[in-house]
């Protein structure tokens, strides 16, 4: 507010990777984004019912298989924050959980019914859980994974051994991470397989 640079974001380039990080996010950055007028109206353009509208169009993009995607290289936007960005008036944390949510609610159908949006909370942030917000989470992230992939190969890509191996690394460092949070002690350095044994027995 003051004037004075904070930091530079540098996005994803890498579109596979890019999407993933998509679920626990938004990886784009609204200022900077270009389209064309008739695709955002045929997803149906922002809607006014939810607070992070652009995140939740991004969803909606990746659901008609949209192509997403960010131009690396030099910075191409200088963003000024003050104390009256929205984004400082409301719980960003759970706005963006809410609408990571909604969009799993689509994904899975009615494979994880008592999903809610404080376990996407645990996913995306790893805080905040108990035990059973923690199983239904764990649950949510192999699901995830494995429906990603199939998204993934709705848009023709097929993604090589390290974007593979990334994913892969990723789901166990979140697995361990809310084990860790629901137990309220440092499970962080546990084997991934023994994860299940702890919560489920």
């Amino acid at each position: 507010e003051s004037g004075y640079f904070t930091k530079l974001i540098e996005v994803e380039e890498c579109r596979a990777v890019l999407l993933w990080k998509m679920w626990f996010t938004c990886s784009i950055l609204h200022p900077t984004v270009i389209f064309r007028r008739e695709e955002f109206l045929e997803l149906g353009g922002y809607q006014e019912c939810v607070a992070a509208e652009d995140y939740d169009l991004w969803f909606r993009a990746m659901e008609q298989k949209k192509i997403l995607a960010n131009i690396g290289g030099e910075p191409l936007l200088l963003l000024r924050k003050h104390r009256d960005n929205t984004t400082k008036k409301v719980k960003s944390k759970d706005v963006s959980s809410k609408t990571a949510w909604r969009a799993m609610t689509r994904l899975f159908g009615s494979d994880i019914q008592d999903l809610t949006w404080e376990s996407v909370k645990t996913i995306q942030f790893c805080e905040g859980t108990d035990l059973s917000h923690a199983c239904t989470s764990l649950k949510a992230l192999e699901l995830l994974e494995a429906r990603f992939l199939e998204l993934l190969s709705g848009y023709g890509y097929h993604p090589n051994k390290s974007v593979r191996a990334y994913l892969r690394d990723d789901v166990n460092r979140r697995m361990c991470a809310i084990v860790s949070c629901a137990y309220g002690q440092n499970e962080m350095n546990k084997d991934p397989e023994d994860v299940w044994r702890i919560l489920y027995g």
